[in-house]
């Protein structure tokens, strides 16, 4: 007996329906620095910072209004000297960040070569954390490890999406079989 299309139409509205009540645990807007030297390298990372953040985001039901690149220089976005790696604006309803910003370069005086995005993402979620807790208390830390090894988790089991918005597991696309192994042995 096979799926009629009545089905399948009520399949796809429940689909929609799903990613329509889940459209708003993401982030919301994404700035970088456009004049900085490997501005396209650095979007680059700071998208995959935040497709790879969105997962979290999409599980905890969070959301972030805005992601921008941190400097040192007045070309960024925002402006902070070289030791500080990211700061957070949460609204104070545990489950919204205003705005994040995120640096993703050495400092003008290093060359503002671009960070590994391992650091990068950790700030992230260091940053994310603060969304329900303010100050590094051990609530905080405590959050913080649950992120990593729930992103962990997410990641391993393709819910971190790429550019195309395709699963990925180990940062590649993965296979229709990998993905969907009982669908190959049909």
């Amino acid at each position: 007996h096979h799926p009629t299309p009545r089905h399948w139409l009520h399949v796809l509205c429940a689909a929609l329906l799903a990613l329509l009540m889940n459209s708003d645990f993401k982030v919301h807007s994404v700035e970088h620095a456009t004049s900085l030297p490997n501005a396209g390298a650095a979007r680059e990372l700071l998208e995959r910072v935040r497709r790879s953040a969105e997962a979290l985001l999409r599980a905890r039901k969070w959301k972030v209004l805005s992601l921008v690149e941190l400097c040192c220089c007045k070309a960024a976005p925002e402006q902070k000297p070289g030791h500080v790696a990211g700061w957070c604006i949460p609204v104070g309803d545990s489950v919204t960040a205003t705005r994040i910003a995120l640096r993703l370069r050495l400092p003008k005086g290093k060359g503002h070569g671009l960070l590994p995005f391992e650091e990068v993402f950790g700030t992230m979620v260091h940053e994310l954390t603060h969304i329900v807790h303010m100050k590094h208390t051990a609530a905080f830390y405590q959050l913080m490890d649950e992120l990593r090894v729930q992103w962990e988790d997410l990641e391993a089991s393709g819910r971190v999406l790429d550019e195309a918005g395709f699963p990925t597991i180990g940062g590649l696309r993965t296979t229709g079989a990998a993905h969907n192994p009982r669908d190959a042995a049909e």
